[in-house]
């Protein structure tokens, strides 16, 4: 089994995955942000070997919307 490692990237250097078929409301992302604000950041961003967004985008949105700039991801 391949060990899982978390590392902080840029939240510019991320690329939103096109054919992400996922959508979120601005209230959506408005909640995550509240819940990254109260509790941190509990997941990380899943990402490929490219620095693309495999999941989390949702999380990102909020990330950019409280101004973080760097967020943790992992290799999927």
């Amino acid at each position: 089994m391949k060990k899982q490692v978390i590392t902080y990237k840029k939240i510019d250097d991320l690329i939103p995955y096109a054919r992400n078929s996922r959508t979120h409301s601005e209230d959506q992302i408005n909640q995550l942000a509240s819940l990254i604000k109260e509790f941190g950041f509990r997941g990380a961003i899943l990402i490929d070997g490219d620095n693309g967004i495999i999941a989390g985008h949702g999380r990102v949105l909020a990330c950019k919307k409280l101004g973080l700039t760097d967020i943790p991801t992992v290799d999927g």
